[in-house]
């Protein structure tokens, strides 16, 4: 009788390990799409920001993969913008999507936690946050991305 085989060890995927993903947002490509009839030079309720830019890794600066954006007005006077699905890919290891609400161009605009709500490849199914560091001086995004399972 032949041995049995070995059995596989399997381990999980490194997004339900704990880890912290750095990454910077260069350049920016939003765009505003007015909803109809909104003639404010602020915006209008309503109004969608959409638009996809470059991430890179804060400490090298090289080009880590993707960042697609888009977002809905929901006050303007203070350029708040709630943004359910951002999704931040990483080449060859999968996509991570957050739900945030930022106030843009506003020094006091909430700068996180947001949560991670889904994710594709390596991400699929983690757990975790999404924040920005008060000491940034990056004049784009500035994630500091959590896993935590």
């Amino acid at each position: 009788m032949p041995p049995s085989p070995r059995p596989t060890l399997t381990l999980p995927p490194a997004a339900h390990r704990p880890q912290t993903i750095h990454v910077l947002e260069d350049p920016l490509a939003f765009h505003t799409v007015p909803v109809a009839g909104c003639t404010s030079s602020d915006g209008c309720k309503g109004d969608q920001l959409i638009g996809t830019s470059t991430m890179l890794d804060a400490d090298t600066h090289e080009r880590l993969g993707s960042f697609v954006v888009s977002c809905e007005l929901i006050d303007p006077s203070q350029n708040l913008y709630h943004c359910p699905a951002n999704a931040v890919t990483l080449t060859g290891r999968g996509q991570i999507v957050f739900d945030e609400t930022v106030a843009i161009g506003n020094p006091d605009s909430p700068l996180g936690p947001w949560p991670i709500t889904s994710g594709t490849g390596e991400f699929l199914d983690a757990t975790g946050s999404v924040a920005s560091p008060k000491d940034s001086t990056w004049p784009y995004g500035d994630f500091v991305i959590t896993i935590t399972g």
